[in-house]
């Protein structure tokens, strides 16, 4: 569908001929060009599904019977794209429950036999992605986010295109902000947008935008391949050496930000909607400092790491400190702009030891850390041994 229809076509013809702040719809121009538009849309309704969008499952009349009638409806609600309904609500139309998927289904909007999960039921979660704050949207804003004043929000339509998602590639035509250092506050746009990668859509909200909360990282940071480690999100990872690997993966993989961020549950739908875990993961990671260690607690990094391997207590003994504490100790589950192995310690729990150090080294596959943690020092004795020394209290 053109351009003017997804942007909400009223609003934007207004602005272009009459001003944002003018309502009176009778400029000759307006007209015209709008009824210009509608007699295309009505009797050619072939151009709206040109090229891709009759690739896509929505432009699919086996699964739409209604066409386009089966999203758009004459004018529509005031500020949506020709809706009959807030986009929020409307998606949910067919991605919500059964009784909804039904009645889309009397109505012809959607096939009979069509079984689509819900998605609502996902954003009902205790965590997920903000889509029920409304009216924040606008066709001109640029993101990442410019605006430190700007609220954070969030619609369907930021990681989906209705008119060239596949089942295939759910993301498909959808922008992506580039991995760079933005230019004169703006990040190149791609060309092609079904060659956007899924970290890069992410990047909108959770790079460089300016009303980034506090509580989160610029997670383009995180992830640069700079750095002495990452996950493989942009590229393959640094370390060649990880026994701990679940097959098929290997040191080679790379993986999604949705392979740890995504709706929870066996049959959910995939994608970043909501879970009952903080952060939308799709399985449960504890991060509180002193925690037991069990395979449900840290099941998400179990997913991809071999729990027996992680608790081994040969070597530097690894297993020990996962019995005592979480990963986030330790651990940038992102990555580590000046350690291997994701090493970037919690500062609420590790602390410089009695020698004013806060360090972690591996050199020939020898570990030392120089630091202190669970109540000891740990200061190195000599260049090759590592040794904990209990903190002095004057306790007799």
């Amino acid at each position: 569908m053109p351009y003017y229809l997804e942007r909400n076509m009223r609003t934007r013809l207004r602005q272009k001929y009459q001003g944002p702040g003018d309502h009176n719809l009778s400029s000759p121009k307006y007209i015209i060009y709008f009824w210009g538009v509608l007699i295309l849309l009505v009797f050619f309704p072939g151009l709206s599904f040109a090229g891709d969008t009759k690739k896509s499952v929505h432009g699919n009349k086996a699964l739409l019977p209604g066409g386009c009638g089966s999203c758009h409806k004459g004018h529509g609600v005031k500020g949506t794209p020709m809706l009959p309904a807030a986009e929020k609500d409307f998606c949910f139309l067919c991605h919500g429950s059964k009784i909804k998927q039904r009645a889309a289904m009397k109505t012809r909007k959607l096939s009979q036999g069509g079984v689509l999960k819900d998605i609502e039921n996902d954003f009902r979660k205790i965590y997920h992605h903000p889509i029920e704050i409304q009216g924040r949207h606008s066709s001109k804003e640029v993101l990442p986010e410019q605006d430190s004043s700007t609220p954070r929000h969030v619609s369907c339509m930021d990681c989906h295109n209705p008119h060239r998602v596949k089942k295939s590639n759910i993301t498909a035509g959808v922008d992506g902000a580039r991995r760079g250092v933005p230019i004169k506050g703006q990040f190149n746009r791609h060309s092609e947008a079904d060659d956007v990668e899924e970290y890069e859509i992410c990047y909108k909200c959770h790079s460089y935008s300016a009303n980034l909360p506090a509580d989160q990282k610029n997670k383009e940071e995180e992830f640069n391949r700079e750095n002495l480690s990452y996950h493989p999100v942009e590229a393959e990872g640094k370390n060649r050496n990880v026994p701990s690997l679940i097959m098929p993966l290997t040191t080679s993989s790379r993986i999604k930000c949705s392979d740890c961020h995504s709706s929870d549950g066996y049959n959910a739908a995939k994608g970043t909607h909501g879970s009952v875990y903080e952060h939308i993961l799709k399985k449960k990671y504890v991060e509180s400092i002193r925690s037991a260690e069990n395979e449900l607690n840290y099941e998400l990094c179990y997913s991809c790491h071999r729990r027996e391997y992680l608790l081994r207590t040969d070597g530097w003994n690894h297993g020990k400190h996962v019995k005592m504490t979480s990963c986030k100790t330790c651990h940038n589950s992102h990555g580590s702009k000046y350690n291997p192995y994701l090493i970037d310690f919690e500062p609420t729990a590790v602390f410089t030891n009695s020698e004013v150090k806060l360090e972690f080294q591996f050199v020939e596959n020898h570990i030392t850390c120089q630091l202190k943690c669970h109540d000891r020092d740990h200061v190195l004795v000599n260049s090759e041994t590592k040794v904990l020394i209990p903190i002095r209290t004057n306790k007799k």
